[in-house]
């Protein structure tokens, strides 16, 4: 059913949707909740998030030299989705107090 769209598939996009997607949603709660955890969580997916875009950015790049000169039009995506990573991440990190104030 998939093959007969002609829709792009990949089991990347299941196992973000699986995997990577719930935590963020508990991470999020849990920040929201301002528990510990959440802010460990936080830190350890905003950094997942910003290397990611860095991976996704070198790809492209990459695509883009061996001649589909499609991927460079990703790039403005993911200079926004890495902006806003680093941004969650000093955000979060600002907020981070010591135990006992």
């Amino acid at each position: 059913m998939i093959v007969e769209t002609g829709h792009p598939t990949s089991v990347v996009f299941a196992l973000d949707l699986s995997l990577v997607v719930p935590f963020f949603v508990v991470g999020a709660l849990w920040l929201w909740q301002r528990r510990p955890l959440g802010y460990v969580l936080g830190a350890i997916l905003n950094v997942k998030g910003a290397v990611y875009m860095l991976a996704l950015t070198a790809a492209s790049l990459s695509a883009a030299r061996a001649g589909f000169t499609e991927a460079s039009a990703q790039l403005p995506i993911w200079a926004v989705l890495l902006a806003g990573s680093l941004a969650a991440s000093l955000l979060l990190l600002i907020d981070v107090r010591p135990l006992g104030t």
